[in-house]
């Protein structure tokens, strides 16, 4: 089983990405082009061979799979193990076609935590995460510029009292795409800075393949991002 922490910072950041406050759908607030009903993204090691940098062993718990409904918004999304075993599953309350609420589970169907969201502008939402025993854990602001996530402010709690505070900034390339993305403490010190290139497209122009890095410049790969689609 895994530990239940290990999803914080993605739960975290899923926030962002799917609860955007507009009019638009899942699709445009993911960046994603054409009626896709999921998208599955793999994690490799990159390694480098004679035609540039290749993937190589699967990185274990770094599979998750989004499922869409006709209409563009998404059902849930699942997090697999490397034998595509389901290791989570994060499910979406709606009230009035906006997200107001996401459940997350483990591989046995025991609540891990959950998130409330509030719905304040068009470009600003706030969320609180809680723990499977009602005790909070997180609470921040996301702020989206263009219906995509552009900056997270969020604290994390220990015992009913901040623990840490970070802000987490997004950038975008031309076409929407993901470029980088930056936290910062309280002190100003970042604390990762993951960032993104971009090797293959589809025929609809959602990309299928990505390198990631964990530093400004320089320096090989962490590792490669392989995303397949299905469409309606």
């Amino acid at each position: 089983m895994l530990n239940k922490n290990y999803f914080i910072i993605p739960l975290i950041i899923a926030v962002g990405i799917f609860t955007s406050c507009s009019s638009n759908n899942d699709w445009d607030r993911y960046g994603i082009k054409g009626k896709v009903k999921t998208f599955l993204e793999k994690n490799y090691d990159a390694e480098m061979g004679l035609g540039g940098w290749e993937k190589g062993n699967i990185k274990h718990y770094e599979y998750n799979k989004v499922f869409f409904d006709k209409d563009g918004n998404y059902q849930w999304l699942e997090y697999r193990d490397d034998n595509n075993g389901l290791s989570g599953k994060l499910i979406p309350k709606r009230e009035k076609e906006k997200v107001i609420e996401e459940s997350y589970y483990n591989e046995g169907g025991e609540l891990i935590s959950k998130t409330t969201i509030i719905h304040n502008f068009n470009d600003e939402l706030d969320f609180t995460v809680f723990d499977s025993d009602g005790e909070k854990t997180s609470q921040g602001k996301s702020f989206f510029k263009n219906n995509r996530i552009s900056k997270q402010e969020y604290q994390t709690f220990e015992n009913n009292k901040i623990k840490n505070e970070y802000s987490i900034v997004f950038e975008y390339d031309k076409e929407g795409n993901l470029i980088s993305q930056k936290q910062i403490d309280k002190k100003g010190e970042t604390t990762y800075f993951f960032r993104y290139k971009y090797i293959s497209f589809d025929d609809n122009n959602n990309w299928t393949k990505r390198l990631d890095y964990n530093s400004q410049e320089g320096e090989a790969p962490n590792k490669i991002t392989i995303r397949e689609y299905e469409y309606y």
